[in-house]
């Protein structure tokens, strides 16, 4: 009778926890975030530079270096050095590519500065969006 008793506690037990669970949703650990970007990064330095291939596609290196007929990358993708043969990359495709980000990214700066240019001398305090009035409620 108390062996009864104890696998039916055990049983009442197991299904509390499952519905627990059920009701809390799946537990997923949250992703975690890259250890090499930092909060001053460059604007492209999260994104990478195309090496544009002859195929069409590219690949999204960090950095990489030319040696001879091979091109040693570090993917911003896979976070790890790769290499590839000289002869498979579109280095005109490549430069330009370089050249559209570093336009992309002065465009960006130069419309950042001008919206800080725009706000009032004062300045919104943080937390206080669009310059409202806090009543102080104490």
């Amino acid at each position: 009778m108390t062996l009864f008793l104890s696998n039916t506690l055990r049983c009442a037990a197991v299904l509390a926890m499952m519905v627990t669970q059920a009701r809390q949703g799946p537990q997923t650990p949250k992703p975690k975030p890259p250890a090499n970007t930092t909060a001053t990064a460059a604007p492209g330095a999260e994104r990478g530079k195309k090496l544009v291939l002859k195929d069409g596609t590219f690949q999204l290196a960090r950095e990489y270096k030319r040696n001879g007929e091979r091109v040693r990358y570090f993917s911003a993708e896979r976070g790890d050095w790769e290499e590839l043969p000289a002869a498979m990359i579109d280095w005109e495709a490549t430069a330009k590519a370089e050249a559209a980000d570093a336009k992309e990214a002065e465009a960006l700066l130069k419309t950042v500065h001008h919206q800080e240019e725009e706000q009032p001398a004062g300045g919104d305090r943080p937390g206080n969006r669009n310059g409202a009035i806090e009543s102080e409620g104490r």
